[in-house]
């Protein structure tokens, strides 16, 4: 509560002035500050000028008699001060209109006190305050939403344009991988089919350095040919719909392991395969996963004369995290961010073939999944990856 509150006394009769200035004079609480005005046209001047906390305001005016002096004063200024009627008029019909209209206190002057004085003048004018301040945070509570709305239109905006931008993009995408799919490979196709004949009719004729000549040619259009392939497939793994089913992720891992078996011929490798949880996800996508995960750990434990391929999950925070682990060559961590991204290869190509498509279409998958891919190593200890599943059925 302040401590000097300046006061608008609006009354024409100064008996009364008087004895409201000593009703006020006779408390110590707070100091007030008394300006009068004798009539309304009068006290519309002060107001204009000042800044007063509280109006005490009489009915019976030279120039205005009754509820018109209040409703003219708050016409004329809408964010008035706290208004107080202070009159002779005993009458509650005028007292509760008073009160509808405006005045946040209704005193007769014949049954006033100091103490009835004050008490008015202070919950009046505490009343009045909490209630701009509620208005105030009313208000800004609008603004805000209405500010909300409008970015809420914008971002709509935004989306419907970049929707349309990525639907023309996607459409581009189909546009280049067709010509990957038709123009690319008439001209390898020549070239491998011209070098199948050339070996075929005239490899034993050539010298030595020549045929070597002509298996490079023939090799590398044969490796183009496959890393065609792979971004064929990779750019159908953005864009096929996800067809979701609850799987057997075992059963889906088996059929992936039938997949790479021919890799496994004259190898030994011990594969540890524990009981697996059912997931929500799309077949052929996470058998995709499975088998670029089987295929990279059988070609990196290719130095070893036993090889250990480990598959196992837990659950954390209401996902599945599957790892599949070898004891091959390994890497260095310090590289590990350039495993799954397009074309990146963290060992020589005459080492371990490959074209670092794979690992980049399993985070793909398992993005579009909902999950993540991560994987953890050391240099010849082997490796880990890891790729998890939300535990809940999501909905894309």
């Amino acid at each position: 509560m302040k401590k000097e509150l300046n006061i608008l006394l609006v009354e024409d009769n100064e008996g009364d002035e008087r004895l409201i200035r000593e009703l006020l004079g006779e408390q110590k609480l707070i100091r007030f500050n008394i300006e009068k005005a004798s009539s309304l046209k009068e006290s519309e001047g002060k107001i204009s000028n000042n800044k007063f906390d509280v109006i005490l305001l009489d009915l019976g005016l030279p120039d205005s008699s009754g509820l018109e002096t209040l409703i003219k004063l708050i016409t004329l200024f809408p964010g008035l001060a706290t208004i107080i009627i202070l009159t002779g008029l005993n009458d509650t019909e005028t007292s509760l209109k008073a009160v509808n209209n405006g005045a946040q206190d209704y005193i007769i002057k014949g049954q006033v006190d100091s103490e009835i004085l004050l008490k008015s003048i202070i919950y009046s004018f505490e009343r009045s305050r909490l209630n701009n301040e509620l208005k105030t945070q009313i208000e800004a509570r609008k603004h805000a939403e209405m500010e909300i709305m409008k970015l809420n239109s914008e971002l709509e905006d935004r989306i419907r344009s970049r929707t349309a931008q990525l639907e023309i993009v996607n459409l581009e995408l189909e546009a280049f991988s067709h010509s990957v799919s038709h123009d690319l490979r008439a001209p390898l196709r020549h070239i491998n089919g011209f070098a199948e004949i050339l070996k075929e009719e005239f490899y034993s004729q050539l010298p030595e350095k020549a045929r070597t000549y002509l298996d490079t040619i023939s090799d590398a259009a044969k490796k183009m040919n496959r890393l065609i392939d792979d971004l064929l497939n990779l750019s159908r793994t953005n864009r096929t719909q996800l067809k979701r089913s609850t799987l057997k992720m075992n059963q889906v891992l088996d059929d992936a392991l039938s997949e790479v078996r021919p890799l496994l011929e004259n190898r030994n490798v011990d594969f540890k395969i524990s009981s697996l949880p059912e997931v929500s996800g799309d077949y052929n996508l996470l058998r995709m996963v499975w088998i670029n995960l089987l295929d990279n750990a059988i070609k990196y434990t290719r130095n070893k004369r036993e090889a250990i391929i480990q598959i196992d999950y837990k659950i954390e925070k209401k996902e599945f995290i599957f790892c599949i682990s070898d004891n091959g060559v390994g890497f260095d961590m310090q590289y590990a961010d350039k495993l799954f991204g397009v074309f990146q290869r963290l060992h020589a190509v005459d080492e371990f073939e490959g074209n670092g498509i794979g690992l980049s279409n399993v985070r793909r998958i398992i993005s579009r999944h909902g999950g993540r891919t991560w994987a953890e190593a050391e240099v010849d200890k082997g490796a880990a990856f890891y790729f998890s599943l939300p535990e809940n059925i999501i909905n894309v």
